[in-house]
């Protein structure tokens, strides 16, 4: 079996709008494109509290999704991973913690964990977490909210 190819990543945090649109409902993830290979790996969480799960999605292209709400630059990745490198670090270390967070709060653990390894660089982390909560907080109904 040939070895995976190295690539170079790009990483674009995904926000997509709800039904109602309220901050608290609008969901986050991932999208890692994967410039050498052509490949793209989108990862957000989902389920309902306390049941999270990380689910992945290839070639899956979120500008399409009906509910596309904005995107947020992050970064390159400053090392080339393969496909399954980069699967494995997410899984084994960034499970949702099904009682404290959400889509929101996983994608930000997610990109702080890369800054940990070494691999995004912390300010591009903050800017793109601070883009994240902008793009969340304009959700069209939350001044109609209980």
């Amino acid at each position: 079996m040939a070895a995976e190819t190295r690539s170079s990543v790009f990483l674009t945090l995904i926000v997509y709008a709800s039904e109602p649109d309220f901050i608290k409902r609008r969901h986050v993830g991932i999208d890692f494109d994967f410039e050498d290979i052509n490949r793209w790996e989108f990862y957000h969480i989902q389920g309902e509290p306390t049941k999270f799960g990380i689910e992945n999605r290839s070639q899956y292209n979120p500008y399409r999704s009906a509910n596309f709400a904005k995107s947020v630059k992050v970064g390159h990745l400053r090392a080339q991973v393969t496909r399954s490198e980069l699967k494995s670090n997410i899984y084994n270390s960034v499970q949702p913690d099904n009682w404290e967070e959400n889509c929101q709060i996983w994608a930000g653990r997610v990109l702080e964990t890369l800054s940990d390894q070494g691999y995004l660089a912390a300010g591009d982390v903050a800017a793109a977490i601070d883009g994240m909560a902008e793009a969340v907080a304009e959700a069209t109904e939350e001044d109609q909210a209980e």
